[in-house]
């Protein structure tokens, strides 16, 4: 039966990573290879994602980023009744967070966090990512590879949770193994 599980999941992943490798932005760019792996995880724990970035030096933001948002939520006419809607899809990011960071202890600057960017749509980014502004170029490039560390890392857990569960793979929550089974995610 795991067997069967396994090659199911493995299809799936196959499946999105195929319709992911055909996304590009308006200037014709594929997703970035470094946050192509969150992308297609996030996606099939069923969290729509809408844009994402691996973080560069030289243009956006230092730090990875993914934006995502509920489905059906053009269709609702009221922000009260979006925003109902879709923090259901943020507490799903949040529970998700909150288990790879039951053992895991890194800065405040590294955690992952979400909060709400326009209605419906939320982002996934580390902390201090807005702060990279003010920082030297050698401070932003050493932090930048710090946030794409813990955005691999959570890759990691996710990737693990999805390809663990034996459920159907929708919520990621409900089949969680022991806390022992992430401990690889813990930073000393």
């Amino acid at each position: 039966m795991s067997i069967q599980i396994s090659i199911e999941k493995e299809k799936q992943w196959d499946e999105i990573a195929e319709r992911a490798s055909r996304i590009t932005d308006k200037l014709g760019m594929p997703i970035d290879q470094g946050i192509l792996e969150t992308v297609i995880v996030l996606n099939l724990l069923g969290i729509t994602t809408k844009q994402s970035c691996e973080g560069h030096m030289d243009h956006g933001i230092p730090a990875p980023w993914i934006f995502f948002t509920t489905p059906g939520i053009d269709e609702i006419p009221d922000y009260q009744g979006v925003m109902q809607k879709h923090v259901k899809d943020q507490q799903k990011v949040l529970a998700l967070l909150d288990t790879f960071y039951a053992d895991r202890h890194v800065s405040q600057s590294v955690r992952l966090f979400v909060y709400p960017r326009n209605p419906g749509i939320s982002n996934l980014e580390s902390q201090g990512a807005r702060c990279q502004y003010i920082a030297s170029p050698e401070a932003r490039a050493l932090k930048l590879r710090e946030y794409q560390e813990e955005m691999l890392a959570f890759t990691a857990f996710l990737k693990e949770l999805f390809f663990g569960c034996s459920n159907c793979g929708n919520c990621g929550i409900d089949g969680l193994p022991p806390g022992e089974k992430f401990a690889r995610y813990k930073v000393y």
